[in-house]
């Protein structure tokens, strides 16, 4: 059964599904909040990482003027604002006193337990004033303080108070901007430090559905699943992620790679618990997204490709995921310093460009253990199966993962292997004629594609 006060805000529920907020209750229920995974998150809550340690306090409600109590979080004193404006005091000589809840912010999320109202608190004791000294004074003893001095502030630089302030202003913009990808990851992320995973989830799936090419969002879905044990989910959104992330532009390329490493190594840890039935990287289908996607092609160009057999990966190790992380960061790669890049040493000669053949490797064969052929597949299983096709013809090859699959190089070398060195050799099809009036055509027209599932089907 639902928790009847489950503090939620009702223009949450009238921004994201369009309805009138008069037809919203006061107090909505789990049961109304949309989307896939609120419910699921909510009834795991406690198998969630806990952002701070409980500190609860009894405070009243400005709106009702009752009592209760709620687990403020941590709580911040600015003790910079409050001795310059005691110095302000000073000066003009007023007698007023200082407010002392006028200088503190609290990081949990919490409503009314009555009225479902949030934002006007009231100290109902002078213990909340007593624990902040205390806890200030004492220091951080246990890693986990209940207090500290400070000031949080919001990405736009605004400083709430209560974190049901600053979801508020959110939600003014998002009545203004429903379609803002980025500013409903914002939310969702409030919501997630204010111990809400499952208005985080919300938040977070709402930002995916108006935009989903929110990387940042998609990890943080994934993270929250694999927490309350939706493994299956959480890898589609993590394997989401490092599909959209070269176009993704509201990062800072160091912070992407932190991302997608950690994103990865979860991908690691949920394939082999799975014994391999979930996969590891993106599928061909989940890859189709991308299609007509302009960005794409401009993130493609001149973006060094990462082959199977020089990337060794220990799932412990967040480091060995690096030069994965940087292929799928496309060329957003190239705006991370040179020297803290990890990517070129795990390719041929330090770093694979794309070059014009010369006079001197024209002359050699392509395929050859001298000039390798270039293979670019969308998956992980078309890329075992090239893999087999090579080895059977006695192709050397180096083969990466992209998002624009580039078979050009096989298709000539296999070619080449099919046909006579000499096109007016009798054609090997036996039929009498010369190669070049015979079956040249028909290779002329070589659906690479068929002759992979042909070959793929006969093994």
């Amino acid at each position: 059964m639902p928790n009847p006060h489950a503090a939620i805000n009702p223009r949450l529920i009238s921004i994201i599904t369009g309805q009138e907020p008069s037809n919203v209750k006061e107090k909505p229920t789990l049961t109304m909040l949309p989307g896939e995974y609120a419910r699921k998150v909510a009834d795991k809550k406690s198998k969630i990482r806990p952002p701070y340690k409980p500190n609860k306090h009894y405070l009243i409600c400005g709106h009702c003027g009752r009592k209760g109590q709620y687990d403020l979080g941590l709580v911040l004193f600015n003790a910079a604002r409050w001795f310059e404006d005691d110095k302000k005091r000073g000066r003009s000589r007023k007698s007023t006193e200082m407010n002392f809840m006028d200088y503190i912010q609290a990081t949990a999320y919490f409503r009314c337990k009555h009225c479902n109202g949030a934002g006007r608190w009231e100290e109902a004791s002078p213990f909340l004033g007593l624990g902040v000294m205390g806890g200030l004074l004492a220091g951080n003893m246990d890693g986990q303080a209940s207090y500290s001095t400070g000031e949080l502030r919001l990405f736009d630089g605004s400083s709430p108070r209560w974190v049901s302030d600053g979801e508020e202003r959110f939600l003014d913009r998002l009545h203004e901007q429903p379609n803002d990808g980025y500013l409903w990851n914002r939310l969702g992320n409030l919501y997630y430090k204010g111990g809400r995973p499952e208005l985080a989830a919300v938040a977070f799936e709402q930002s995916i559905r108006v935009d989903p090419s929110q990387m940042e969002s998609h990890f943080s879905l994934g993270d929250i699943l694999l927490q309350v044990g939706e493994p299956e989910r959480a890898a589609h959104h993590f394997r989401m992620m490092l599909v959209y992330a070269r176009v993704y532009r509201k990062l800072e390329a160091g912070q992407m790679r932190e991302m997608l490493v950690v994103g990865l190594q979860n991908l690691s840890f949920i394939h082999d618990r799975s014994n391999r039935s979930i996969s590891f990287l993106p599928s061909e289908e989940e890859l189709t997204v991308l299609n007509g996607v302009k960005e794409i092609a401009a993130a493609s160009d001149g973006v060094p490709r990462l082959a199977f057999v020089d990337l060794e990966i220990y799932p412990d190790d967040q480091e060995s995921f690096l030069p994965l992380a940087e292929m799928y960061m496309g060329n957003r790669r190239m705006e991370l310093p040179a020297h803290d890049r990890t990517l070129d040493k795990h390719l041929p000669g330090g770093r694979l460009k794309q070059e014009k053949i010369t006079e001197r490797n024209a002359m050699v064969s392509l395929g050859s253990e001298q000039r390798p052929i270039v293979v670019k597949v969308k998956s992980e299983e078309k890329g075992k199966k090239i893999a087999q096709l090579c080895d059977r013809f006695g192709l050397h090859f180096i083969m990466g993962l992209d998002f624009a699959e580039d078979l050009t190089d096989l298709k000539k070398a296999l070619k080449e292997r099919l046909g006579p060195s000499d096109p007016y050799a009798p054609c090997p099809c036996g039929s009498g004629a010369k190669y070049k009036f015979c079956c040249a055509k028909k290779l002329k027209n070589f659906d690479i594609d068929r002759f992979i599932s042909d070959i793929s089907v006969e093994e």
